[in-house]
């Protein structure tokens, strides 16, 4: 073997090394790459996961809140009807003492009726205005009762209304990282 020939497949093995430590770096480097993408990807399926969950949870609140304003409306409902029935009530009762007049004591005693039956026509106006009384207190308290319903059946509304807005900000961040999991595996085909 000539000191030519020597240096020649001398030098075409060390280019042989270079290329194979070249090969071993480009291997590496396509290993770290393929690890990083796998835990971006494991990342990546852990976020969807912990999103999906999130939305569950929230729709289930979402199904209480719209329950609980069923629940509320049907109370007003039921309220406003008992109103509306005392009212009538009312109405009926106020229009017979218009009718008969003013219940008054000293047109009762002078009006020459005996003086047991005005006695009893007197407790029995004492129990007409206590009733009428208590109706209008009664009704007093379901108007506050359905005041009350309204605000609760507002706050439930408003309620129901940032579940969705939560609702709908998790879906945008469930496909923004279903986006970066598709980016993940299509540099990972990439470096395959």
């Amino acid at each position: 073997m000539t000191s030519a020939t020597w240096a020649a497949g001398r030098s075409d093995l060390d280019a042989l090394r270079t290329r194979i430590e070249a090969l071993r770096v480009e291997i590496a480097d396509t290993e770290d790459a393929r690890s990083e993408a796998r835990e971006e990807l494991r990342e990546s399926e852990r976020s969807i996961s912990s999103a999906n969950r999130a939305l569950r949870d929230l729709a289930q609140q979402r199904e209480v809140a719209r329950e609980e304003s069923r629940t509320l409306a049907a109370r007003k409902a039921s309220i406003a009807s008992e109103v509306a029935v005392k009212e009538r009530e009312l109405g009926s009762m106020l229009a017979a003492i218009y009718r008969q007049g003013e219940p008054n004591q000293l047109k009762l005693l002078l009006s020459g009726s005996s003086p047991n039956q005005t006695a009893r026509d007197l407790h029995y106006v004492g129990y007409l205005l206590r009733a009428q009384s208590a109706l209008v207190e009664s009704l007093r308290k379901d108007l506050a009762s359905v005041r009350k319903i309204e605000a609760e059946l507002t706050a439930s509304t408003s309620r129901l209304a940032e579940i969705e807005a939560e609702q709908k900000k998790h879906r945008s961040e469930l496909v923004e990282q279903q986006n970066a999991r598709r980016k993940v595996l299509e540099i990972g085909r990439a470096h395959v």
